[in-house]
């Protein structure tokens, strides 16, 4: 799966687009797809659990919300995924787990 693919996925929810990035890789050996959400509530993380689960089957799923700002993004707006996945790989986000 591509972390594209994913946010093709959640498009359909009503989560603005600025306010969620969606990570891929190894985590500890394991398949991960992480979900980050800045100031997160309580209904994106039901609807995308309803619409991930099946997709990202067999894969470690993280759902983590984070200040507002975290998300760290090129002048376009596109996701910087290498940096957010170094950073959620070595622990240093500031991220509250959601499930």
């Amino acid at each position: 799966i591509f972390a594209e693919g994913v946010e093709a996925h959640l498009s359909h929810l009503d989560i603005p687009w600025n306010r969620y990035g969606v990570i891929l890789g190894l985590h500890k050996e394991q398949a991960a797809v992480v979900i980050l959400f800045e100031d997160a509530n309580a209904q994106w993380l039901v609807d995308v659990k309803n619409v991930i689960t099946t997709y990202a089957e067999g894969a470690i799923l993280h759902l983590l919300n984070t200040p507002r700002g975290t998300i760290c993004r090129t002048s376009s707006g596109k996701i910087k995924r290498r940096k957010m996945w170094d950073l959620f790989n070595q622990g240093m986000l500031e991220a509250m787990p959601l499930m």
